[in-house]
């Protein structure tokens, strides 16, 4: 395939040291490169004829898409600066599966450039049936993690709820049985108080009931003797002068 535009990318960069599929990025004997899938699938297998350097498609990026252009992996920065943009010709010594780009790229259908993706090989193969690859691992042990943390949470929860409702209980009890014994107590102590208090008054109005008639029926008495007695020598004076003029 002639006039081919090729570019060159390292670990370094935003992709890191693993390719779409996972797996370590390979700088030997067959390295790896990045291209639009609907253009070179993924498992291509070419080589670039001025080098006789050989390389595989097992990963793809975003400036890609839509492009005939191919990024070869090159281990240090040294040899990617070194390399820059080249056109070359290449030798497709195998081409890829579309079937496996499309179970690769499946899972993946949110991401905009992987939707470009898989609309042109659905062009390409319209009864080819998308089939979605199974999670990994990893997610599985964070669905796990997730479902137990959630566990954890519903049971720390629970548990809270019924350890306020108990206590609120145990307060509301103690609340009751506190008025409960308050109440009495402060019934019984009012009755005292006004049982105190009103005896003192009603002995009080008694003796001065007492001292008051017992003081009316001495000033009576002497009233009337003293009545009495100046009753007496006038009567008296009376009659010794009725008798003189007889």
């Amino acid at each position: 395939m002639p006039n081919v535009r090729t570019t060159a990318y390292t670990r370094k960069e935003e992709g890191g040291i693993r390719n779409a599929l996972g797996t370590y990025l390979s700088g030997r004997h067959v390295m790896s490169a990045a291209a639009d899938w609907s253009r070179f699938p993924l498992g291509t297998r070419f080589r670039i004829c001025s080098t006789r350097e050989e390389f595989i498609i097992d990963d793809y990026g975003t400036a890609l898409i839509g492009t005939n252009t191919i990024d070869l992996y090159k281990p240090t920065k040294l040899e990617m600066k070194r390399w820059g943009v080249r056109v070359v010709d290449i030798d497709v010594l195998q081409w890829g599966s579309e079937q496996k780009s499309l179970e690769v790229l499946g899972p993946r259908a949110k991401h905009p450039q992987v939707q470009s993706m898989l609309t042109a090989l659905h062009t390409k193969t319209p009864s080819t049936t998308v089939a979605v690859a199974p999670p990994p691992k990893v997610s599985t042990k964070s669905e796990k993690k997730v479902a137990s943390n959630k566990t954890k949470a519903s049971a720390k929860t629970d548990k809270k709820v019924a350890s306020t409702k108990t206590k609120l209980s145990a307060k509301s009890d103690k609340k009751v049985a506190s008025n409960k014994t308050k109440s009495p107590a402060k019934s019984e102590k009012e009755l005292a108080s006004s049982e105190a208090k009103s005896s003192p008054k009603s002995e009080k109005k008694v003796v001065s009931n007492k001292t008051k008639s017992s003081s009316k029926s001495a000033k009576k008495v002497v009233s009337s003797a003293n009545r009495s007695s100046a009753k007496s020598p006038s009567k008296q004076a009376s009659s010794k002068n009725s008798a003189d003029v007889d």
